[in-house]
This record gives C-alpha cells, structure tokens and sequence, in this order.
C-alpha cells in the first residue's frame, strides 16, 4: 500500500528513510509471524536503501534489515545463504566497531555449528575468538558467549578451565543490577552436565534444579497471563534423579553378577524395581509441589510477602489499561522508608528484614481489596489506588502513617516514618512516566524533612 500511493512515490518527507523505516518494521513483525517470504521483500529493500544511510537513520537500520532476513531465511530453511546473511551482518559490525553486535552475531554462529551438527567447527570459532571478547565491556552479549564458550569447554572435558570460567560468569552475571532469568538457566544446566561428568550427583541436582526455576520464571507471567512451562523442564529433574539412581542400580547388578548368586540378583533387581516405581510416584507428587511453590515465587516477595517487583508492574498496567478504557481517576504511591539505613547498621540486617515485614503487614491490612501493593526493590514499595484521584490518596497514606507511627518491631525502634510521592494518572502515559513522576514528589518529600506525602505537580 505504501509503494502505490503516488504523492510518496519519492519516498522522502520529514527526514529521510521514513518510509523504509516503516517497512523494516512491518517485515520485522511478518518474520516474527511467519511470513518470511514478505518479510525477505520488505527488509532485502530496507537493507538496499538504508547502505547508503542517511545520515538522519542509525547504523541499527541497517543491521536490523540483515538480521530480519537471516531469520527469514533459516524459516525457510535456507541455511546457507542464512549463513552466508550473518557472515555480512557480523563483517559490517566490525567494520563500524559495534563490538555488543559483533559478539552477538559470533553467538550466532556458533548456534548454527551446533544446529548443523558441527561441533568441532563451533569449538574452532570460539578458541579463535575468545581472546579478543575477553578485552571487552561485560555486556549482554559477552556474557552469552562465554557462555557458549563455557558449554564448549565442558564437551572437551577441559573441567579446569571450564571451573575457571565458571567463576567468571558467575561473578558477572551476580554484578548485574537484574540478571537476565535465561542466562542463568542457560549456564545452571550446563553446569549441571560439569558436576555429573565430575562425578559430583548432588551439585548435579541441585543445578538442575536451579535452571529448572530460571526456566520456569521466564514463562510465569503475572495475573491473568500465565503460560504453560515446558514438559521437558517440568520433568528434567526427576529424569536426572532417575538416571544417576539407574547408573548405581547398574554398578550394584555388575557386583552382584561376579558373587555367581542369581537369586540374590533377582530379588535385588525386584526390589530395585519396586523402590524406582516409588520413586517415580514421589518425584511426580514433588514435582507438582515444586510447580505449585515456583507459581507462587514469580509473583511473590519471599522476604515481605508482598507482590514482588514483576508481579506489581504487570498488575499496575493492567489497572492503568482499565483507568483508560473507563476514564477513571488512578493514582500511583511511591514510598521510601526513612532511614532505613540507619536501622542496618545499628541494629543488623536482620532487624531491617523485621522491619520491611511490618511495613508490609500493617500497609496490607490498611488497603482495600481493589489496591494493588508490592515491594519495587530494597525499602522502595508502591501502591497503586484505582478510582482515587491524588488528594484522595493523599488522605490515604496520610492516615497509613499516623498509624505507621505506632508500630513496634523491638524495645529500641519506634516512631518509623516514611515519605511518599503521589502521582495521578493522566491519559496516555506510559507506566514508567508515571513512576518517575512518584519519584520526583518523593524527592520533594525527602527534600523537606522526610515523615510526609508529596502529590506530583509540573509547577515543582
């Protein structure tokens, strides 16, 4: 449609590549949806037109059109020239020194050997690589390749330099503010597969456990949008077990077999069996326990009990959707415990942890039903008043602290206070807006002593 209208036959207005931006998105999107011979059209002209680049699109333009048609491509089941796609995007990344896209497009790679089944070209590319992303920022990307790098490593049977390196990638991936759920499960599996070939079964189970949660985490979503988890990480855990127990079983059979006592042997192996089959029934009843814990830690804060920080973002869109449709007054809180700090240090943490957990109690017992509280990290928290306009919410957690005053965790802490910044929703903004506007009337609200409530104004 865009290419027949005849006043845009030229395709230039307000700046150039306007029009070629709009078809790379719509080919990004149909190679998302599986048209992948229209999304090759639109994003090989994408690609042509933004080589040039003008100077008013980025070099991403660019990168973004190779990369929706490799994608394309392998859809298709074109792998070669797929490959022969991210061997272009991988020469211009170097070529503009984006080093974050470079590794990326070596991630992909090496993704491409293993697909194709050729591990050795993958254990090549990463030993030949490895010592110049070493020099590199910690990013995204690197991390992912050392990842790749790691699992190479543990197929070589190198378990010195694959423990080396698994310190690194921890130390990494903890120094992120929010480290990516699927890096970690990613990494835990592999691990996994080290301690088992290292003879360690228990260090082996227990990493598995582990990227089954992190797995899991990623397709937990909040509310009313839950999706399935995937049946094989839903019984990995128990296979693992039953595979190390099968290995023993085996081992115990060879010892027996040498004695010459087949009676022995059969009563061990009906034995064996019988204890397998309770074992399967056991592993089954805590595995759905499993489930049923992992459903309630997507959502949860395991210190507060609260909505943890995902859960309460995804449930105060969902009340700022319904304020829009019905053109209803919302207001947002953000509240900061005063001096909490303080508290940490002169009495310990775990007098602090007392303390988050009776600002929550307390708080959850002052809302309504229809509110929506949670923790949005360390002592920050934010509640979210549907059909409330902001001096309304500002009698509200007004009368939260008078109350907040009062309450007690130990003979040498009274009269906490708090200081909270009230923002009100107004049509068309975005979630993360109106959290910044909270956080500017809370600034407002530290800024003038503290132990008081701020409404967000322009005029401040």
């Amino acid at each position: 449609m865009l290419g027949e209208l005849p006043s845009l036959t030229e395709k230039r207005f307000f700046g150039d590549g306007a029009i070629e931006n709009m078809e790379l998105e719509i080919g990004l999107n149909m190679s998302y949806l599986g048209e992948n011979k229209r999304a090759l059209e639109l994003c090989s002209r994408a690609e042509t037109f933004f080589y040039t680049r003008p100077l008013s699109s980025p070099h991403r333009y660019y990168q973004i059109a190779l990369d929706c048609q490799r994608r394309s491509l392998e859809n298709l089941g074109r792998i070669d020239e797929a490959f022969d796609m991210l061997e272009k995007y991988t020469e211009y990344a170097t070529s503009i020194e984006d080093w974050n896209t470079y590794t990326y497009g070596l991630v992909l790679k090496i993704e491409y050997f293993y697909a194709l089944g050729k591990v050795k070209e993958a254990h090549e590319l990463i030993e030949k690589t490895e010592s110049f992303i070493s020099l590199l920022p910690t990013s995204y990307d690197t991390n992912t390749y050392q990842i790749s790098r790691f699992k190479a490593l543990v197929e070589q049977s190198e378990f010195e330099r694959a423990n080396a390196l698994s310190a690194l990638i921890i130390d990494n991936l903890s120094d992120e503010y929010s480290s990516p759920d699927l890096h970690w499960a990613q990494f835990k599996s592999i691990q996994s597969s080290l301690f088992e070939q290292l003879g360690n079964k228990e260090a082996a189970i227990s990493a598995l456990r582990d990227s089954k949660n992190f797995y899991q985490s990623l397709y937990y979503q909040t509310d009313d949008r839950k999706e399935l988890f995937s049946d094989y990480y839903e019984s990995a855990l128990a296979e693992r077990k039953l595979q190390l127990l099968k290995q023993q079983h085996e081992l115990s059979q060879l010892e027996l077999a040498n004695s010459n006592r087949m009676n022995l042997i059969l009563t061990a192996g009906a034995l064996t069996l019988f204890g397998l089959l309770a074992l399967i029934s056991y592993l089954y009843a805590v595995q759905r326990r499993l489930k049923r814990e992992q459903e309630t830690l997507a959502t949860v804060d395991t210190l507060t009990g609260v909505r943890n920080r995902r859960s309460l973002l995804g449930a105060v869109q969902l009340e700022l959707n319904e304020a829009k449709s019905y053109k209803n007054d919302l207001s947002l809180v953000l509240i900061d415990l005063d001096n909490f700090k303080e508290i940490n240090d002169n009495y310990g943490h775990e007098c602090g942890d007392d303390l988050l957990k009776a600002f929550c109690e307390h708080v959850s017992k002052s809302i309504r039903k229809t509110d929506t509280f949670g923790r949005y990290g360390g002592e920050e928290f934010i509640l979210c008043l549907p059909k409330t306009s902001a001096a309304e919410a500002k009698k509200v957690v007004n009368s939260i602290l008078d109350s907040y005053r009062k309450v007690r965790i130990s003979p040498n802490i009274s009269a906490q206070t708090f200081s909270a910044g009230i923002a009100q929703y107004q049509t068309g903004i975005e979630t993360s807006n109106l959290i910044k506007q909270c956080d500017e009337a809370l600034y407002v609200a530290k800024r003038f002593g503290r132990n008081r409530v701020c409404i967000f104004s322009q005029d401040d």
